[in-house]
């Protein structure tokens, strides 16, 4: 087979076992699934934003693959997205005295931490996701760690973060917008003025 029917039929095996499970949230057994369906569909629920049903999902598949870190991961990630820190930290603390901490791992726990407002640790440990992470994953990590530094009041330490992550990739607007309302911030206008020109400069057609 070639990419694009491999494709098609993993939208049809995906699709297929989707209607299997909200089947089985119906009362119907579910039965047996290899784990990379089961985080086919967990994925799929939270890209979609359906939390509460990604969460299903992966306690369900968890009944499976109880020792399955990725799975653990997609708890975590569905339970912070409904709020529920509290559980999403433990997981994740379990999995970092295991010895368990990739770059995913990292970022969704500088994410919780965010979400409790908690800066000190938030900045920690987007700063040990970006060492982690491959060139091309670093600039939105930039953006997300001069966010945290924005939340905690130090706008130049934002500015410093924004830069690089521009410098990674010319083309993050996301990046050009904050960079640009740091300036404004600290009131120095000239500078957010020039953000704006230097990327309508770089990025005629945006």
């Amino acid at each position: 087979l070639d990419d694009d029917n491999h494709e098609g039929f993993e939208d049809g095996e995906l699709k297929s076992d989707l209607d299997r499970f909200e089947k089985h949230l119906q009362g119907e057994s579910i039965g047996f699934l290899d784990s990379d369906r089961w985080e086919a569909m967990i994925d799929h629920f939270l890209i979609a934003g359906q939390y509460a049903k990604a969460l299903k999902c992966v306690n369900e598949a968890l009944t499976q693959f109880s020792y399955n870190n990725t799975l653990r991961l997609r708890k975590a990630q569905a339970s912070s997205a409904i709020g529920n820190l509290k559980e999403a930290i433990g997981i994740l603390n379990e999995l970092e005295r295991e010895g368990i901490e990739g770059m995913e791992v990292l970022l969704t726990k500088a994410s919780v931490f965010s979400q409790l407002k908690d800066s000190k640790n938030a900045i920690r440990y987007f700063k040990e996701a970006l060492a982690a992470a491959a060139p091309e994953d670093q600039d939105e990590i930039y953006l997300d760690l001069a966010m945290e530094y924005q939340n905690a009041g130090e706008m130049q330490r934002a500015i410093n973060v924004l830069r690089e992550a521009i410098k990674q990739n010319p083309s993050n607007e996301g990046a050009i917008y904050e960079l640009a309302f740091c300036y404004d911030q600290t009131g120095d206008f000239k500078a957010s003025v020039q953000c704006y020109s230097d990327f309508i400069d770089n990025n005629p057609y945006s």
